[in-house]
């Protein structure tokens, strides 16, 4: 029987001890479960079974968590991935978010705090589906953020579920900061976190993919102290 798409998340960690801690966790707050404990089996029970969301270890037999990531949006699949990870190092993380996870959990990890970020992704991918037909254009960059389509010169420029929905967040108030409180509830629904770097390494990322330059902001820019600005009209 076809688990319901809304619910069904994939637990992929060769870990048991870890594997079975995660999906008790997440049963027990009421989400279907799936379990793989190496990354080629994750990656066939992504495409097999619909999963919604995936949270994935990085270091699994037969296939790593960063290859089965690389593969998974090379396809073209738009599954919400949080990483999770011992590797709590900047370049594991901005190897992982720029591949297009969603988020990145070090191990050990809080319980609550991995719900929230469960909760929070699953919340932002609902959320996405409701913003209103808007283009933004700079330069040979044309970004239609209805319908998810990003083009660089006419060639296709992939940008990760949420880096679309920063945009969006930046979209909503145009040439005015959006502070970097409001896009960390908004994006990632976190109320109190302070010490993240997630939202700085997808907007960084987010930039690069754009064209923007450390000096030279087209896209998005810094206001310190107040937030990020979209500087790009919608049109």
């Amino acid at each position: 029987m076809t688990l319901p798409e809304s619910n069904k998340i994939l637990v992929a960690d060769d870990d048991p001890a870890i594997r079975y801690a995660v999906v008790r966790l997440l049963t027990s707050a009421g989400y279907q479960t799936l379990e793989a404990s190496n990354g080629a089996l994750a990656l066939e029970l992504m495409q097999r079974d619909q999963p919604t969301l995936t949270v994935m270890d990085l270091q699994m037999p037969e296939l790593g968590g960063m290859r089965a990531l690389d593969l998974l949006r090379q396809r073209g699949s738009r599954l919400s991935v949080i990483i999770l990870s011992a590797s709590g190092d900047i370049e594991s993380r901005v190897e992982g978010l720029g591949l297009g996870a969603d988020d990145y959990v070090t191990k050990p990890f809080d319980s609550r705090e991995l719900l929230a970020r469960v909760a929070a992704v699953l919340r932002r991918r609902c959320t996405c589906r409701d913003v209103r037909s808007r283009k933004l254009r700079s330069g040979d960059v044309l970004i239609d953020l209805d319908a998810k389509v990003a083009e660089r010169a006419g060639e296709r420029l992939t940008l990760t579920p949420t880096e679309y929905r920063i945009l969006e967040m930046l979209a909503g108030e145009p040439g005015l900061p959006v502070s970097r409180c409001k896009l960390l509830e908004a994006v990632w629904g976190y109320s109190s976190v302070t010490n993240t770097r997630t939202l700085e390494t997808h907007v960084w990322r987010l930039r690069k993919k754009l064209g923007d330059k450390r000096s030279e902001a087209t896209w998005i820019a810094n206001r310190q102290g107040f937030g990020y600005v979209l500087l790009v009209p919608i049109s």
